[in-house]
């Protein structure tokens, strides 16, 4: 089964995480969710992690999906969490269901 790789930062403000995905074997991914326990809203943002190109993405719960792939594609997605704790400590996010 193909993959995306995951990169995972902590945003410039502090109170979120950066993910960054990646389609490396030239083929079309669909139905990538991510899912993080403390998700409050998703929003796809540009690589350098500029606030005027937020793009609000579709949750349900504290999931983001699906996001599907074109072959070789990069996204990054700015994940805002419902928690004033340090994310740099324990944070995580999984790829919750991945069909192609």
């Amino acid at each position: 089964s193909e993959e995306v790789v995951v990169q995972l930062s902590k945003g410039e403000d502090g109170k979120g995480l950066v993910v960054r995905l990646y389609e490396p074997y030239g083929k079309t991914v669909f139905n990538v969710f991510l899912s993080h326990d403390l998700l409050r809203q998703a929003f796809s943002i540009n690589a350098v992690e500029r606030e005027s190109s937020k793009t609000i993405l579709s949750t349900s719960g504290n999931e983001v999906g699906p996001l599907t792939f074109r072959p070789f594609e990069i996204k990054t997605i700015y994940l805002e969490l419902d928690s004033t704790e340090d994310i740099t400590n324990g944070s995580s996010c999984k790829k919750a269901k991945l069909d192609v």
